[in-house]
């Protein structure tokens, strides 16, 4: 079954939204610290839900690196 577009866009959008909040958490209580029920609570989400988009709390913090790198790599192409 195929994903349609409102569903793949939702799923970037809570993707997004849990790496946000992590982020903000990462930043503020420390990694070692933070934890997944933190995040999920921040992110307005559950805890399979967290575990959905991402494997680990590693995760979380990576993706964040791989979005922005994926960024600079499209504009770089539009140049």
């Amino acid at each position: 079954m195929t994903p349609t577009p409102s569903r793949e866009r939702k799923a970037r959008a809570t993707r997004a939204r849990i790496a946000e909040a992590a982020l903000e958490l990462f930043v503020s209580r420390g990694f070692a610290e933070t934890t997944i029920d933190q995040i999920a609570t921040a992110a307005g989400v559950g805890r399979r839900t967290i575990f959905r988009h991402f494997a680990t709390k590693e995760e979380i913090l990576f993706d964040h690196l791989v979005v922005r790198r994926d960024a600079a790599v499209k504009l770089l192409h539009e140049r």
